[in-house]
């Protein structure tokens, strides 16, 4: 275990349920504010860029509940590279408390973990290349929202027909 940790770039471990002071005392202060509208209502996102990671911090009622990790390096078509098999399980250690990851089976072409006590999952995108790791209760406040916003889209679009 120790080895993983050691390849994890300085600094890019920052756990779930962290404040936004304990967040900037470990990557510094953040680039910028994530878009209001890509939140459900009472969270908010910040970016950081630290140890060659983007990284997305969620907030909901003041501790970081959702956190996506990119890798700041590109492959040959400018795509942010893929992160390694040991830093996602690093990542995935440093953010689940002492629960165990277990891989669950999805009716999608990403990789999903749970734990095994059911507080957290995480997604890899293998299209978008990031590693998105939440509280089973973030998950859903986005789950509702992204249901939400599909279905007044499907009204305005369908609407007169």
């Amino acid at each position: 275990m120790a080895i993983f940790a050691a390849l994890l770039p300085l600094g890019a471990d920052a756990r779930i349920g962290e404040t936004e002071a304990e967040c900037a005392a470990r990557y510094g202060e953040p680039e910028r504010k994530a878009e209001t509208g890509d939140w459900p209502p009472g969270s908010h996102g910040q970016w950081y860029r630290k140890g060659g990671l983007i990284i997305l911090v969620g907030y909901h009622d003041g501790k970081a509940d959702i956190i996506v990790y990119q890798n700041t390096k590109e492959d040959l078509m400018g795509k942010p590279a893929e992160l390694s098999a040991m830093e996602i399980d690093a990542l995935l250690k440093a953010n689940g408390g002492k629960s165990r990851w277990k891989a669950a089976l999805a009716p999608s072409m990403d990789d999903v973990w749970r734990t095994e006590d059911g507080k957290f999952i995480a997604h890899r995108s293998w299209l978008s290349r990031y590693l998105m790791i939440a509280t089973q209760e973030a998950d859903q406040r986005q789950a509702r929202l992204t249901e939400e916003r599909q279905r007044a889209a499907a009204k305005t679009r369908l609407e007169g027909l």
